[in-house]
């Protein structure tokens, strides 16, 4: 009796590190690294304690609950990430599945589809006076 292969499917830990990986390989700075696997990383963590393990468990749906998650993170000093922080850790996941995506890992980007939030506009800390214009 013959028995079928069975297909092993990347974990979404093992993607992340492929992921990493590259991101050596390409040449970007240790801080970049480092920048990458600290956006990346607790969203992995989150994922398994939901028993999300691979990337085509993921959908838009769960990606929304994440930013909701993270919206509602307190840091170790008490405070709630900028929109500068939610931005660049919401770039960092689409940067992360458009490269699963290329690499034919999932069929679509669910993450192309988030809603990033607004870029905070501040004026000067300083504004001239007429006199001085």
């Amino acid at each position: 009796m013959e028995t079928q292969p069975t297909l092993t499917l990347a974990t979404l830990r093992q993607q992340l590190e492929a992921y990493l990986d590259t991101v050596v390989d390409r040449g970007y700075s240790k801080r970049t690294q480092e920048a990458y696997r600290e956006r990346l990383r607790p969203f992995v963590d989150w994922c398994e304690l939901r028993d999300v393990r691979h990337a085509p468990q993921v959908s838009l749906a769960l990606l929304e609950s994440w930013q909701r998650y993270l919206r509602s993170y307190r840091k170790a000093d008490g405070q709630y990430y900028t929109n500068g922080g939610l931005i660049s850790r919401l770039s960092a996941l689409r940067g992360w599945f458009r490269w699963l995506l290329k690499r034919h890992h999932i069929l679509y980007n669910p993450a192309e589809l988030l809603t990033m939030p607004k870029e905070e506009k501040r004026l000067p800390a300083q504004v001239l006076s007429e006199t001085e214009t």
